[in-house]
């Protein structure tokens, strides 16, 4: 469609003019009204090299118009969105998460992404900086998954308060698990590992053992009680967890897979 054709069918407003001082061109064209003022907005354009130019411009905007995808541009750097964004995150996350969240924030995508406004994060600048977590030997696959996951709830957010056009991320490619074989302890480990916890001065042998034994957390084992465990059938369950950041005591596990029941030995009901 031509640009006088989008200009006819959506009967608005768009010129070219030509700067007298710097001799390139621009566009001014009308994007509705305020919902709240009623008053009149335009949007304009400069710093075009030829009319042509100018004119491709001009008609993306006003096709943009017509699918109700236009999004004006608003200078709002990613620093102040990720803060306004985890006030509103507090009521949604467990403390837990939202510390960790913000502790990834501060220490890996601040340094690197904080300068950008949010329009200013493209495809081309957040995979170089998937580029540069991959890059980065001290952090661990799931350290990458969690601050992709942390980017791309915020680009979701962005996009749907209407900020952005899209979640650039979409066209983001991201790296591949590479799964590394599990290391377990022999009983030698084990051994040696008990004779050097108790020179800690809060060593307590069934603790210690009982995350030897059953693979609990550390939150899980906190949070255990007496009713919690069932020494005839030698079952432990694992009804609530003690948060180390809230410091409380909350229903239910870490995860939906933690809620379980876990068969223990009976050196561990001896202790």
């Amino acid at each position: 469609m031509s640009l006088r054709a989008i200009q006819e069918a959506l009967k608005l407003q768009g010129s070219i003019k030509k700067d007298k001082t710097t001799g390139k061109y621009y566009f001014i064209v009308d994007i509705g009204r305020d919902e709240l003022t009623g008053k009149r907005r335009q949007k304009k354009k400069r710093g075009f090299t030829t009319k042509k130019e100018a004119e491709k411009a001009l008609a993306v905007v006003l096709n943009e118009l017509n699918l109700g995808t236009f999004i004006e541009p608003q200078l709002i750097d990613l620093d102040s969105f990720i803060k306004e964004w985890f006030v509103e995150r507090q009521t949604q996350l467990a403390k837990s998460t939202l510390k960790n969240h913000q502790c990834l924030y501060r220490n890996h995508l601040k340094p690197k992404l904080d300068h950008y406004k949010l329009q200013d994060l493209n495809p081309i600048v957040l995979q170089k900086f998937t580029n540069s977590l991959v890059a980065d030997s001290s952090l661990s696959h799931n350290s990458i998954r969690k601050l992709l996951f942390l980017m791309n709830h915020l680009m979701k957010k962005a996009h749907g308060l209407r900020l952005i056009s899209e979640n650039p991320l979409i066209h983001v490619n991201i790296p591949r698990e590479v799964k590394s074989e599990m290391t377990i302890w022999d009983l030698k480990q084990v051994s040696y590992y008990i004779a050097y916890a108790k020179q800690n001065r809060y060593y307590t042998i069934v603790l210690v053992l009982m995350a030897l034994l059953t693979g609990m957390r550390k939150g899980e084992i906190l949070g255990l009680r007496w009713r919690d465990i069932d020494f005839e059938k030698r079952v432990i369950y694992i009804r609530q967890i003690y948060d180390g950041y809230a410091k409380e005591l909350k229903v239910g596990a870490k995860t939906a897979s933690g809620v379980r029941s876990i068969h223990i030995l009976g050196m561990l009901v001896i202790y």
